[in-house]
């Protein structure tokens, strides 16, 4: 999680609310804990949207910087406040997409 959690570029309490927990209940697990399967396969999912996401912007920095900033297409809110549900990463996948062919979002 703190890989996954530099790469997005966010905090841990930030990532706490994406994968449905409290900071306090992240923090308190050991190194080696594993998560329940739930929060495991919502990982998997952020892990691969942000994947994708350097891919069609470029960089990660980039990428950091996307996810933090108000897009048109998406109300002017940031991508970062949709990722928490898997509807609202097949909508910025969406995003990152038309972006990738092109078109203006």
């Amino acid at each position: 999680l703190q890989s996954l959690n530099n790469y997005l570029g966010i905090t841990m309490e930030q990532m706490a609310l994406l994968l449905g927990t409290t900071y306090r209940n992240l923090h308190r697990k050991d190194a080696n804990e594993i998560l329940d399967n739930s929060k495991t396969e919502k990982a998997i999912e952020l892990a691969t949207f942000a994947r994708r996401g350097v891919q069609v912007i470029g960089s990660e920095q980039g990428f950091k910087e996307w996810i933090q900033s108000p897009i048109k297409a998406l109300g002017n809110e940031k991508p970062l406040s949709f990722l928490d549900t898997t509807f609202g990463i097949q909508m910025v996948l969406k995003i990152l997409g038309r972006l990738e062919q092109g078109v203006y979002s």
